[in-house]
C-alpha cells in the first residue's frame, strides 16, 4: 500500500461507523473496484485523484429520515476537500476534482459525473450494490430500518405496487435491477451485468422456496 493510501486509510478509520453495509470492508472494496476499472479504461485517469476519492467517498454518512436522505456524498466531498488541504496532499485544482468525483459519486445526489475519475468512482460505488456483495448489504439495509424480507400476499411484486420502505424484495425491482444500465465504464458495465444475472437467480430461486400457499 502506498504512503498515501496508508494514510487515507487512517483517517478513514476515524469516519467509518459500524453499519456493516457501509464499514471499512465496503471502501476498500470499492478502492480495489476502482483500480480494476481505471486500468481497462481508454482515457487515463489520475490515479492519486481516483485513489483519494475511493477512499474517501463515504467519510460522511446521513442516514434515511422518512424516505429522504440528505446528499451524503456532498457533505463526504466538503470533508474529504478539507482534509486534503489541511494535510497538504494535493494542490487546490487535484482537491477540486476528489471533490466532484466524491460528490457525483451518489444515486441520490442527482450531479453528473464529468471526469474520467467521476466515471470510475461512479461505477466502482455502484458495482457494491450487485451481486452476492449488494443482496447482502441490501438485506442488512433493510432489516435496519425495519422492513421485511417480502409481502406475505404476493412476494414477488407483479400485480402490486412495489413498496421498497416495507419489503426488501422489492427493493430489487425498485432499484437495483435497473443500475445495469447506468454504468459509465467498460469494465463496470460487463461486471454488473453478471452480478445483475446472479441476483435475478437469486430472486428466482427465493420464489421456487416460497410456500405454495403464496403462488397458488
Amino acid at each position: 500500500m502506498s504512503t498515501l493510501e496508508i494514510r487515507l486509510e487512517a483517517f478513514v478509520k476515524t469516519c467509518v461507523g459500524i453499519d456493516p453495509a457501509h464499514d471499512l470492508l465496503h471502501v476498500k472494496r470499492v478502492v480495489e473496484s476502482a483500480k480494476a476499472f481505471a486500468a481497462e479504461e481508454e482515457e487515463p485517469a489520475r490515479q492519486d485523484v481516483l485513489i483519494a476519492a475511493s477512499w474517501l467517498h463515504d467519510v460522511i454518512r446521513r442516514e434515511k429520515d422518512g424516505g429522504i436522505r440528505a446528499p451524503s456524498s456532498v457533505h463526504s466531498a466538503s470533508l474529504a476537500a478539507e482534509f486534503l488541504r489541511e494535510e497538504q496532499l494535493f494542490d487546490d485544482a487535484d482537491i477540486e476534482r476528489v471533490y466532484h468525483a466524491i460528490a457525483a459519486h451518489s444515486y441520490t445526489a442527482g450531479i453528473p459525473p464529468e471526469t474520467i475519475e467521476a466515471k470510475i468512482l461512479h461505477d466502482a460505488d455502484r458495482i457494491d450494490a450487485l451481486g452476492a456483495i449488494g443482496i447482502a448489504r441490501c438485506m442488512i439495509v433493510g432489516g435496519r430500518f425495519g422492513a421485511a424480507l417480502y409481502h406475505e400476499g404476493e412476494p414477488i411484486p407483479e400485480a402490486r405496487d412495489i413498496d421498497d420502505r416495507k419489503f426488501i424484495v422489492d427493493h430489487f425491482y425498485n432499484r437495483l435491477f435497473k443500475l445495469e444500465d447506468t454504468f459509465l465504464t467498460k469494465a463496470g458495465a460487463r461486471e454488473a451485468a453478471h452480478r445483475t444475472r446472479y441476483m435475478r437467480a437469486y430472486i428466482e430461486e427465493l420464489e421456487r422456496e416460497m410456500p405454495e400457499a403464496y403462488l397458488s
